[in-house]
């Protein structure tokens, strides 16, 4: 049996699973004619100079009666019909050699991933040109492509056979599930760009889409892993293309009723919402547009795909797809988009009064304003309530402008976002700037406070320009960060929680049995912090008891040496030995023992610089001594317990 037996019989069952049943094989190397890409440049002025160099042609090449006299005459139609004669002589033979040697070598390249998919997973494989129809009795459940479609290998060719491969899969898969696609290639400069454009051009769902290079498609252990992981996400690709289809198809249909709505509104509803409800309030009209219409078309979205959307709601991915490149660029920019955009600098109210010298017109600051330095690292947030930030320019009007009203800021400092860079304090990820991905680390302790009327001399001494704003809920959550830090109320720090606890000294006599000298529940104090860490204090008795059980136990390695023969028991003898004097002389070491462990329950703790370990768990007691003379466990006090 062959060693790829078990995972061949593995992926068959997972292809009959998933009911792959059929597969389709496009490929250039299937073209059954030649096409005039075929005979590009010079290989088609050879082409015409050897047919015009015929001297005596055969009756089948006269029968066709062409007239070739320049490269041009030679279309696609003639080199198809010189192809259909080529059996007749081997002159024309001659003609095609070189194309058909060609062919044969992309075919074989095919071959034993023909064989894999017929004999070893038992599927029906369509090997295809791409002109050639898929079989409309038969369509496929997976999709293997070339890249390079056409056989002048230029890419804007083969982008624009793979659009019409994407129209026809469109039309063929109109009702039912559509395949998974693994695109395909023998050159090795296939680059993610080239790979999304393929996709884009063909129509094809970025999770339904995966490349894998020709010289990988054998039935090794690299192809039956790569196939075996894109099929067992199939469910979920299936389900995630409904999704998206049904949302595009039913965008459509959004988008017009969004427009008849839009459309339907009059010229006194705008005039009479502006200036029955805005122009006192001072919010411009066109802001209030943005925000009325983005509400109304997203309630529209979420209305549209419910059937499909719920399908997603339960969905739960066990495994993580197989992708051969990063995790998708596309899902980063949308969200970039969503946490803030980048704006103008600083200006006035759009219906301010012109004024050449616009530093002598009130600012108009919004809550979530991003002010960067133009040291392009430092930021400053405005946090204060976009009610209190509007005002009216008109004399008249109800929200006049308050030159004293304080515009409270919050810094923080703009960084590249990486891995690296995360940070537990208020922190704002994904802020699109400059065509980067940043994150903003905000200082929530910190506050500027300048007034309106010093804003503009404020950031312009500070070097400070408008550059983003972040929408709502990330502005909104950085003030909620500063207002809960500033209303915090700061709790009396609470006593240690003070528990009783038994102690023993524990060691190795002569003959190896553990001795314990129980000491009762006198001898240490056991304390918990306000963090939750608990600690141990050893009393002054104890530590003397110590220095005596290290005595003891010097005396007994003595005796253990005298008797012992293997030399490698003996140098380990010798070196506790010389721990626990190094220990008995030196009273710094002694005196270490008087600071409080923290020690986690089921846990030891080594003090270092001495021979003596503290242990909360007594199962792990025998080990702990094999490695240490010493051994201090601290036991929880039993109810009921006396003190000594």
């Amino acid at each position: 049996m062959s060693t790829q037996q078990p995972a061949l019989q593995y992926l068959k069952e997972m292809f009959q699973s998933k009911h792959i049943s059929q597969v389709a094989i496009i490929d250039d190397a299937y073209f059954a004619t030649p096409t005039r890409a075929s005979f590009s440049g010079e290989h088609l002025s050879e082409l015409r100079i050897r047919i015009q160099s015929w001297e005596e042609p055969n009756q089948d090449f006269v029968a066709l009666q062409l007239t070739i006299e320049t490269d041009e005459d030679l279309t696609e139609s003639h080199i198809g019909k010189l192809y259909a004669i080529r059996a007749s002589s081997p002159e024309i033979q001659s003609w095609f050699r070189d194309y058909d040697n060609v062919q044969e070598q992309r075919r074989a390249q095919l071959r034993q991933l023909e064989t894999m998919l017929k004999e070893e997973l038992g599927c029906g494989v369509q090997t295809l040109s791409p002109a050639d129809p898929l079989e409309a009795t038969a369509l496929p459940q997976l999709i293997f492509i070339d890249y390079y479609l056409d056989p002048s290998d230029r890419p804007e060719d083969s982008l624009a056979l793979a659009e019409s491969i994407g129209e026809r899969l469109a039309q063929n898969f109109a009702q039912i599930t559509k395949p998974l696609v693994i695109l395909m290639s023998s050159k090795e400069h296939i680059t993610a760009i080239m790979k999304s454009q393929f996709r884009d051009r063909a129509r094809l769902l970025g999770g339904m889409f995966y490349f894998i290079p020709k010289v990988e498609l054998k039935p090794d252990p690299t192809l039956l892993l790569k196939l075996a992981i894109l099929v067992r996400s199939l469910d979920e690709g299936h389900a995630i293309q409904e999704f998206v289809d049904a949302f595009a198809m039913e965008l459509r249909g959004a988008t017009e009723k969004f427009e008849r709505k839009i459309r339907a509104l009059s010229m006194e509803d705008y005039a009479y919402m502006q200036y029955l409800s805005l122009q006192g309030e001072g919010m411009p009209l066109g802001d209030y547009l943005l925000w009325l219409f983005g509400t109304y078309f997203g309630h529209l979205l979420f209305r549209s795909v419910p059937q499909q959307r719920r399908e997603l709601d339960r969905m739960r991915f066990e495994v993580i797809p197989e992708s051969d490149v990063m995790p998708s660029s596309d899902f980063i920019d949308l969200y970039r988009n969503v946490v803030a955009e980048e704006i103008d600098e600083l200006g006035t109210h759009p219906r301010a009064t012109p004024n050449p010298e616009e530093t002598n017109q009130p600012p108009d600051p919004h809550f979530g304003d991003v002010f960067v330095a133009e040291n392009e690292k430092d930021a400053l947030m405005v946090i204060t309530a976009e009610c209190d930030l509007m005002y009216a320019p008109e004399a008249e009007a109800k929200r006049e402008h308050r030159p004293e009203q304080t515009v409270l800021m919050i810094p923080g400092e703009l960084q590249e976002q990486s891995p690296a860079n995360g940070h537990a304090d208020a922190t704002t990820y994904f802020v699109p700037f400059r065509d980067k991905t940043c994150q903003i680390i905000w200082r929530v302790k910190n506050i500027e406070a300048p007034n309106f009327a010093g804003l503009r001399a404020f950031l312009g001494e500070k070097k400070f320009h408008r550059r983003l704003r972040l929408r709502h809920p990330f502005a909104t959550q950085i003030q909620a960060a500063f207002t809960n830090d500033l209303n915090r109320i700061g709790i009396p720090v609470p006593p240690p929680l003070f528990g009783r606890c038994s102690l023993s000294i524990c060691h190795r006599d002569a003959n190896g049995n553990i001795q314990r000298r129980d000491l009762g529940t006198n001898s240490a104090v056991l304390y918990t912090n306000r963090t939750g860490d608990e600690h141990v204090h050893l009393k002054l008795k104890v530590v003397a008891q110590i220095v005596e059980v290290a005595k003891i136990c010097v005396s007994s390695i003595d005796d253990q040496i005298a008797t012992q023969i293997d030399e490698h028991a003996k140098l380990r003898l010798n070196s506790s030995k010389e721990r626990l004097n190094r220990f008995l002389d030196d009273l710094e070491s002694q005196l270490t023992l008087r600071q409080p462990f923290s020690v986690r329950a089921n846990k030891n703790l080594a003090i270092p610089g001495t021979p003596v370990e503290i242990l909360r768990d007594s199962s792990k007691l025998d080990a702990r001594l094999a490695t240490t003379p010493i051994v201090v466990l601290v036991t929880d006090a039993a109810a009921g317990e006396l003190e000594d």
